[in-house]
């Protein structure tokens, strides 16, 4: 977890083939790296052994903090990218490239916080990757406000992040669980933690509820949002793509609002299965919305309906 939120050099020295597959799917769930590199929320108030215990990134869609003018003609769009010669370091290189110093380029506004982002598929919103853990010898529980989990403001628009009127979606990335947390009208300061076993981590997933249909996350990255391709969505319909370049399998979390009971889902172009995980009514007024898990599995051989999830309801 360190490794990936730090985005520093992820080394293996287990012998691969004799790794059981429980132990092998964790590392596929950290790769690949993003380049970007987590903040230490704690660091000027360490644990008692003196290891900071939260590190946060922040996902957005938002092409205009993705890079300087100065480098930003090296990206490569969507369109342009070949899928066949999937390079999956690029952007990795392209994020380290954004934030570091050159003598001969000014210095990017820090307020963007460019070293601690991570650039996702348009339509999947932003939200923050926070991590939790637990470097003493004995169980803890490790909690703290829920304004220290929430992504930053946008820096010219007003932005609900931090005052969501719909509440957020948390997802626990390595338990795989999902909960919603409605807004709060003032009060006590809500707290999001978990008791952790010793050398324990845990990563939280905190997006804003939305009046529209929208991915969540999964347990298939651990940013949630850096295995998706394209995410496109309507009143009455959802498709998104997940990366096909190599084989993964896992739950992925999508929230459609106000929506019945005829829905039907499709993956890879057959018929897909999925379970009702939670039902919210963020506003109170009409039909509550649902949240949704589906098992998805990426052969990654190529095929045009690899990787592909539709939904309509």
């Amino acid at each position: 977890t360190v490794v990936a939120m730090t985005g520093g050099m992820m080394l293996m020295s287990d012998d691969l083939t004799k790794l059981r597959h429980t132990r092998f799917r964790i590392i596929t769930r950290i790769f690949p790296l993003t380049g970007a590199s987590a903040v230490a929320l704690d660091l000027h108030r360490p644990s008692k052994i003196g290891i900071p215990c939260l590190l946060r990134l922040w996902c957005t869609d938002e092409s205009r903090v993705d890079m300087n003018e100065s480098v930003r003609g090296s990206v490569t769009t969507d369109d342009e990218k070949d899928e066949k010669t999937y390079d999956h370091t690029e952007l990795s290189i392209q994020t380290s490239r954004a934030a570091a110093f050159f003598p001969d380029r000014s210095p990017s506004n820090p307020f963007l916080r460019i070293r601690n982002c991570v650039r996702v598929a348009e339509g999947l919103g932003k939200w923050s990757v926070v991590s939790v853990s637990n470097w003493s010898d004995i169980p803890m529980t490790v909690s703290e406000p829920l304004s220290t989990f929430l992504p930053p403001a946008s820096r010219d628009s007003v932005d609900t992040s931090s005052s969501s009127k719909l509440g957020f979606h948390v997802l626990a990335f390595w338990g795989s669980k999902y909960s919603w947390i409605p807004h709060q009208r003032g009060g006590k300061q809500r707290t999001l933690g978990k008791r952790l076993d010793p050398h324990e981590t845990e990563i939280f997933h905190v997006k804003p509820v939305r009046d529209e249909p929208q991915y969540i996350g999964s347990d298939i990255h651990f940013t949630c949002g850096h295995e998706v391709r394209f995410f496109r969505a309507s009143d009455c319909w959802l498709e998104l793509g997940l990366n096909n370049y190599c084989r993964r399998s896992g739950y992925i979390f999508v929230f459609l609002p106000k929506c019945g009971d005829g829905i039907k889902a499709t993956v890879n172009g057959k018929c897909g299965h999925f379970e009702l995980v939670s039902t919210i009514s963020p506003d109170g007024d009409g039909p509550p919305g649902k949240v949704l898990r589906l098992w998805v599995t990426v052969r990654g051989d190529g095929s045009d309906n690899d990787g592909l999830i539709s939904m309509m309801f």
